[in-house]
């Protein structure tokens, strides 16, 4: 392994370790070091703390995450259905204030037995959009198509089945139906540097008001 590898490995691992202690937790991992995305979560039955670390261009972000699985009753289908009653996210943009560097996306993540393969229409409205430049319109219209990735017939509460084009890594395309499930992350980038512990605390002090809020509408 190369010095500038294990520079690498040390920094990634100073910055987990951070987040960990940070936490006070022994958090989950999701991805492989050796693959594009990596990291961890506090492993809540809901909404989530997160870190990504992106091998490829050493970026890095701290995220408020929702995924689409059944925890307690599928606390994502209630975020949904509450938001597109009553929006809210409004109310949330005011209290960050428009200087936050705060992005938001919503995904779609097509399942393979335990496995997620990448697809082409894994971007719900088509990008990650920076939190301060969505409209209501353009809220509810991520709304709906994350609404669409959940089973109406059992009033959301599990997963939909759409037709998706998996993407090989030969570069060759697959057209078919699988079961879906949104996928909600809100976060903010974290920069390296010498106290990774106060960088995360304050990342999340940051992204505290994120957490309260999706946490808040995802109860029933």
């Amino acid at each position: 392994m190369s010095q500038t590898n294990m520079m690498k490995e040390h920094e990634n691992a100073t910055v987990l370790d951070a987040f960990n202690t940070v936490l006070g937790i022994e958090g989950r991992p999701f991805g492989q070091t050796n693959k594009p995305v990596f990291g961890l979560s506090d492993n809540k039955k809901g909404v989530q703390w997160n870190i990504a670390i992106f091998a490829d261009t050493s970026f890095m972000r701290i995220g408020v995450n929702l995924e689409g699985m059944k925890y307690r009753d599928w606390p994502i289908a209630t975020f949904i259905l509450n938001e597109l009653a009553e929006p809210s996210l409004n109310d949330l943009k005011r209290q960050l204030g428009p200087d936050k560097e705060i992005r938001i996306r919503f995904t779609r993540d097509a399942w393979q037995l335990a496995s997620r393969p990448t697809i082409e229409e894994q971007l719900i409205g088509g990008k990650a959009f920076t939190l301060d430049s969505v409209d209501g319109n353009t809220w509810q219209a991520m709304l709906e198509e994350a609404k669409g990735c959940l089973d109406e017939t059992k009033g959301y509460r599990g997963r939909a089945k759409q037709h998706v084009t998996v993407l090989k890594k030969d570069g060759s395309a697959n057209l078919k139906e699988m079961e879906v499930s949104p996928h909600l992350t809100i976060w903010t980038p974290l920069t390296y540097g010498t106290n990774m512990q106060t960088k995360i605390q304050e990342c999340m002090e940051e992204l505290q008001p994120v957490h309260d809020w999706m946490t808040a509408c995802s109860k029933a």
